[in-house]
């Protein structure tokens, strides 16, 4: 679920000053909810690693940006793609060029476009673009980009992917 003023591409309009500081403000307590919901999280999983293991899975590249040293970037990076057993396929590729390596194919039974690793093509690749939270994006990089992720031990996973699953099992 998204905020009603995010839009493809972005958002639709800048935040505002105050709304900045009444978020900001809030985040002492909302930490430790998030702390708790991982906790909680890693104990469903924890509980039901059979049916994790086989319901959703499949091969997978993993796109993201990258810095020079490999760390999480949202802007101003360059291309990674690790398959996945973790392996970087291709690294430091200039953003601006991602067409040449990111294609869409438009499937029967979906609204939503499939993408691919062009260099290998449709289907044979399919990159795991969604669902786009922290887990996902992270998974391309060496080093979590701060101690809260670094100790919830996501480097480890990120290097041990066998598959992409539904379930997101990479919580530390």
């Amino acid at each position: 679920m998204h905020a009603a003023w995010i839009v493809p591409g972005g958002v639709a309009s800048l935040l505002a000053g105050a709304t900045r500081d009444r978020i900001l403000s809030e985040l002492p307590t909302a930490k430790p909810i998030a702390d708790r919901t991982l906790s909680f999280s890693k104990g469903a999983i924890d509980n039901d690693k059979e049916e994790i293991e086989f319901f959703g899975s499949f091969p997978t590249m993993y796109p993201g940006m990258v810095d020079r040293k490999g760390t999480l970037q949202f802007y101003d990076g360059e291309l990674r793609f690790r398959s996945s057993g973790g392996e970087v396929i291709e690294d430091q590729i200039a953003a601006e060029d991602y067409a040449q390596w990111i294609g869409e194919a438009s499937l029967r039974e979906s609204y939503l476009k499939a993408l691919y690793f062009q260099p290998q093509g449709f289907p044979h690749w399919s990159l795991s673009c969604g669902p786009v939270g922290p887990v996902e994006r992270g998974r391309p990089v060496r080093d979590p980009p701060t101690p809260a992720a670094s100790s919830r031990n996501f480097t480890s996973a990120s290097e041990q992917l066998p598959t992409a699953r539904s379930f997101t099992t990479t919580l530390g």
